[in-house]
């Protein structure tokens, strides 16, 4: 006598309540017990305000593609519904040509729809670290955004983009006006456009921009910023900040020092973060770049950073050969590696 399925025999409404309440990973799973439950999971999930699939264990043991073939499914199945969708999330394991207008359009359709939190990272796990050193050092191939995705007001305040181009993104993109939080990886993002986005941005709390390898000469303004986050930017050399709200930074680089002016005879600072009176804690790494052979090259790295950072309660350093004899009264929590992460 069949044992009666008494967990089958609940309402839909209840156990799309609980599938969506577990990790995605274990509801994935319920999809082994059979084949009813093998599209009940993702049906809870398209019935969620909230779809994150930023749990890579939901894709192990697939493809990328087919992953994405998952995440698109479930999308349709979301706007079938008519739920109102909050928050788009999205990791996955790399991208390649045979569905990246797939990931261009979830970014464009969770905007359209009303999300207020759209992240997508596309950066390899863990375990591709050498993917990861690849697209740091020699750049990616990036996802064209359309021009028209933020030219229309809505309710984003959480933009995160990994391997996306906003070339196409217009200046003043009013789209972008009501963004809180800002965060761009491996994006070909130009000083210029850095500028554009944030007078735009007026309402910006967090700005984190991480290998961008067009940055250069990077000016940051912004009256409510209050974390700024400067990462693996390799061509920087000259930063200048007006954010007088600033209480965290970090900066993992290479601005080392000031430079000469030709036309005057006094020396010009590569780094001037402005007048910061709410500044708490500060994160300076220098490892990795520059020549760490030589630890006499890099022992006065980051003396202008440290006349801005001087005051702030909690400090973090990490570089070779630094020397900061003339720093007192600060909480210093100072690690010095003599190799790299």
């Amino acid at each position: 006598m069949e044992e009666e399925d008494r967990l089958s025999s609940l309402p839909d409404d209840l156990l799309h309540s609980i599938l969506r309440e577990v990790p995605l990973k274990h509801a994935a799973r319920t999809s082994a017990l059979s084949q009813q439950w093998a599209s009940r999971w993702l049906r809870a999930l398209a019935s969620s305000s909230v779809i994150d699939f930023t749990d890579r264990d939901f894709a192990r043991g697939q493809t990328p593609a087919r992953a994405a073939a998952t995440v698109s499914r479930c999308l349709q199945l979301h706007a079938d519904n008519g739920a109102p969708l909050d928050v788009f999330r999205v990791a996955l394991d790399g991208c390649d040509g045979a569905f990246e207008r797939d990931v261009v359009g979830w970014v464009a359709s969770a905007v359209a729809r009303g999300a207020r939190e759209v992240e997508v990272d596309l950066t390899p796990a863990q375990g591709n670290r050498a993917q990861q050193l690849d697209a740091d050092q020699y750049g990616v191939a990036f996802l064209e955004l359309p021009g028209d995705v933020f030219l229309t007001e809505n309710s984003l305040a959480r933009l995160s983009l990994d391997r996306f181009s906003l070339h196409a993104v217009p200046p003043g993109a009013p789209g972008l006006a009501g963004l809180r939080s800002l965060s761009l990886s491996h994006a070909d993002i130009t000083d210029d456009t850095v500028q554009a986005v944030l007078s735009t941005c007026c309402f910006l709390e967090l700005l984190s921009l991480t290998s961008c390898h067009l940055l250069t000469s990077v000016r940051i303004a912004g009256e409510n910023l209050r974390r700024l986050e400067l990462v693996r930017c390799p061509a920087v050399q000259d930063l200048r900040v007006a954010a007088p709200a600033l209480e965290s930074f970090a900066f993992h680089g290479d601005v080392v020092h000031s430079y000469s002016n030709d036309d005057v005879d006094d020396r010009v600072a590569a780094v001037d973060l402005g007048a910061t009176p709410a500044l708490r804690d500060a994160y300076l790494s220098h490892i990795g770049f520059g020549c760490e052979d030589d630890a006499n090259d890099m022992e006065y790295a980051y003396t202008d950073f440290l006349s801005c950072v001087a005051h702030a309660p909690a400090l973090t350093l990490c570089s070779v050969g630094l020397q900061v004899p003339y720093i007192s009264s600060l909480l210093v929590v100072a690690t010095c590696y003599l190799s790299r992460f």
